[in-house]
């Protein structure tokens, strides 16, 4: 587009520097080249190496109504990426001496529930406090995030109804929005300023980050906003996150802001302090060492080591990245999504990372047997009960949706980099990057009868999320129905005994029903958890059977 290529000529420092990286922008051009037209929402892309700003593109429209072009200032939401923000605004008051990263989050918080009193402001910067995703929980209450509008306050009622954690904090890594959402609150607490307020003096103001603020109320008019489009099977439509729930998300921000963040960010500029804790990798309860610190996920990509996090709501998508060796940042933010996050700002910034890096990607060396202890079939995860399929054909293994090198004997390395090792015929555990160690049993493929379903008919309710599923028998199938939401009907397809699964949002068959008997045999509860994690189990008391 003409504005973007202008935009560049400028940005680029120099005709030298213009001409050393023009087969880069060529290379940027041809990732969003599908992008780069009015006809299209798209995204704005930022480089910068060794302080120099050596990349500045926009693609496709900030507006299809009005045929507004992306530029690089565009204003996007950037979805969890918003979280090193609100990370930073925490560890800002603990460096001054107002709380500390140990201090229990009921003495801030005391409407959460007592079962909570062991979860600390590290637990929640870290995702190991084992509190359940506001979000997922909304969703299986029948809304979907954006669909009706929430407040912070709205959250933490949800929260404060909550009986149980996913797992005792520190025991596991599992990413939930809730976490940050609490931390909003916190700061909000202690300061007595808004967390736009806070954030304003404190971070985005000292840094000249003047396109920089929270949304918190989604109906304040924001100039160079662009609108978000979800690419969908009618064309694209509008996906904006219409809700006022911000700490996990909300921020809305510039590429060239983001940027500067990084720059602040490796340059150290909030001290110390700060500085180390955003490096601190968090440390589960039996030793093992997660990728996530506070706010930032410390990976790698190849064998370069990664200071990322990546974001998406409704549709925008976003990434920011920091490759310390080589003092190279890269920002990408976009208002075009598709329903099942299958390309996003990460998938974006990681082919323009590779374009720049002199990394290789470390395989496995595959040992050439096929011949694992484990036997194919039907896999449930003792942790979850979520199950998943092992499969051997020919020479290839995969578990689940993830291709399996054999590396030895009994063990094997997955394709996103958790490591498998089979401990009998029917037993294996995965090591996951995450620091979690999943251990799944072999179980038997389950067809009920239809006349088996109609112990599991009848409707239940969770005081928890305060909703009644209602499950009815229709044919040789069982569908789930949302009391007050009509247009939700879920069919459930058996998978072990007791237990079915259905598509979510994410995935797939990416939700477990699991039905739970009393001692006489008879069905008296249901749970419900998600593939992903962020909601384990949440259970549904049967009220009235059918």
């Amino acid at each position: 587009m003409v504005i973007a290529r202008l935009l560049c000529l400028v940005l680029l420092s120099g005709g030298v520097a213009a001409a050393a990286d023009s087969q880069l922008v060529r290379q940027v051009d041809a990732i969003f080249e599908p992008w780069d037209s009015l006809a299209t929402p798209g995204c704005a892309v930022g480089v910068v190496r060794e302080g120099e700003r050596m990349l500045f593109r926009a693609y496709g429209a900030a507006d299809l109504e009005s045929g507004v072009s992306n530029k690089a200032s565009t204003l996007f939401e950037i979805g969890s990426v918003s979280k090193q923000f609100t990370a930073a605004a925490v560890l800002v008051l603990a460096r001054d001496g107002r709380l500390k990263l140990t201090d229990k989050v009921r003495d801030y918080i005391p409407e959460l529930p007592v079962y909570t009193a062991g979860v600390t402001i590290d637990h929640l910067l870290s995702h190991t406090s084992g509190i359940r995703d506001w979000g997922v929980l909304d969703e299986l209450a029948g809304w979907g995030r954006t669909t009706r509008v929430m407040t912070n306050a709205d959250v933490l009622n949800i929260l404060a109804r909550q009986r149980n954690l996913d797992f005792a904090p520190g025991d596991e890594y599992g990413y939930s929005n809730s976490g940050f959402v609490l931390l909003a609150i916190i700061v909000e607490r202690i300061s007595g300023e808004s967390l736009q307020e806070f954030s304003r003096k404190t971070l985005f103001e000292p840094l000249g980050m003047e396109s920089t603020q929270w949304r918190d109320d989604f109906r304040r008019v924001v100039a160079g906003r662009s609108v978000a489009y979800m690419n969908t099977e009618r064309g694209y439509v509008q996906t904006m996150p219409f809700e006022d729930v911000y700490g996990d998300a909300g921020i809305l921000t510039s590429v060239d802001d983001l940027l500067t963040w990084n720059h602040a960010l490796a340059e150290r500029k909030f001290g110390d302090f700060v500085a180390s804790a955003f490096k601190q990798r968090a440390v589960l309860n039996n030793g093992r060492q997660t990728e996530y610190s506070h706010g930032l996920h410390q990976g790698t990509f190849g064998d370069t080591r990664e200071i990322s996090h990546a974001g998406g709501i409704g549709a925008y998508r976003a990434w920011l990245a920091y490759y310390p060796e080589h003092q190279l940042s890269i920002a990408v933010a976009c208002n075009a999504g598709d329903p099942d996050y299958t390309f996003g700002g990460d998938y974006f910034g990681r082919k323009i990372a590779a374009l720049l890096l002199p990394t290789s990607i470390p395989e496995h060396r595959d040992d050439g047997s096929t011949n694992v202890p484990s036997q194919a079939g039907l896999y449930v995860s003792e942790v979850t009960g979520m199950p998943t399929m092992l499969v051997k054909q020919a020479d290839k293994l995969s578990i689940g949706t993830m291709a399996a090198t054999s590396i030895s004997k009994d063990q094997a390395a997955l394709s996103n980099g958790d490591m498998v090792t089979f401990e009998s015929s029917t037993r294996y555990r995965i090591e996951h990057k995450t620091g979690n160690v999943e251990p799944f049993q072999r179980t038997e493929l389950w067809i009920p009868q239809e006349t088996e379903l109609d112990s599991f008919t009848g409707r239940y309710y969770s005081s928890e999320i305060d909703t009644t599923y209602d499950i009815r028998e229709n044919g040789k199938n069982l569908v789930l129905h949302i009391e007050n939401r009509p247009d939700i009907a879920i069919e459930l397809k058996p998978v072990y005994h007791d237990s079915f699964v259905y598509d979510m949002r994410l995935g797939k068959d990416g939700a477990l029903v699991r039905f739970y008997r009393d001692e006489n045999g008879d069905v008296n509860e249901l749970g419900v958890g998600w593939r992903i994690g962020r909601v384990r189990d949440l259970r549904f008391k049967l009220i009235v059977q059918d």
